[in-house]
């Protein structure tokens, strides 16, 4: 059964009844709230209409990107092509080892597209490239979020947390590894014998 969502802005109490007007200067507790339409039925007292806003529109673009393109009036078959683009350019950038180039171009397709998995990945070892693994992380947790069964992220998730000196995380991946992706499990093995031996050095592999 699918259930339909709404997207919802939730504020703090407030110690009288709302209005649109006083909503604005309200605090807000959570920015598009999912919920089923369902639970809006009863209970419930409408305040009034108003447009979303452009910074509404930007957040639901990470939650609800084909809602977001059809309340902006988008054209999505366009905004993929952009996004592909961007991203064939930055794997351009990053074969001859420009990769803050390539960086910005995944970017721009990501800005464009933010569940563009692919361009996560690359962008993540781009930042890797350049030794900035927290970045790196930030991507591969964003990739595994819209992905959980990506492998690369979940391989590269490890090896940054192995370079970061996090190590007892870094050896919980690589083992969970095996298991979860068994065709590769010789390489997982290989990064947590690598793991295992910076703890004892100090000095990662």
């Amino acid at each position: 059964m699918k259930v339909r969502l709404r997207h919802c802005l939730t504020y703090d109490a407030t110690a009288r009844k709302p209005s649109l007007e006083s909503l604005a200067q309200a605090a807000v507790r959570m920015a598009h709230a999912p919920r089923a339409a369902a639970s809006l039925a009863e209970g419930w007292e409408l305040a009034g209409n108003q447009p979303a806003t452009a910074r509404e529109l930007q957040g639901l673009k990470y939650m609800d990107f084909e809602l977001y393109v059809r309340l902006t009036g988008q054209d999505v078959d366009t905004i993929m092509r952009t996004a592909t683009e961007h991203f064939e350019r930055a794997g351009v950038h990053a074969a001859e080892g420009r990769s803050i180039e390539a960086i910005n171009e995944y970017g721009k397709a990501i800005e464009l597209y933010p569940a563009y998995t692919d361009a996560l990945d690359k962008r993540a070892f781009s930042f890797m490239e350049l030794g900035l693994y927290e970045k790196a992380l930030r991507d591969l947790d964003e990739s595994l979020y819209l992905n959980p069964e990506g492998m690369s992220a979940f391989f590269c998730k490890g090896e940054c947390l192995m370079k970061l000196g996090h190590l007892d995380e870094a050896a919980a991946i690589f083992t969970e590894g095996q298991e979860r992706f068994p065709e590769h499990a010789t390489q997982f093995n290989e990064f947590l014998k690598r793991t295992r031996a910076f703890a004892l050095t100090g000095r990662p592999a």
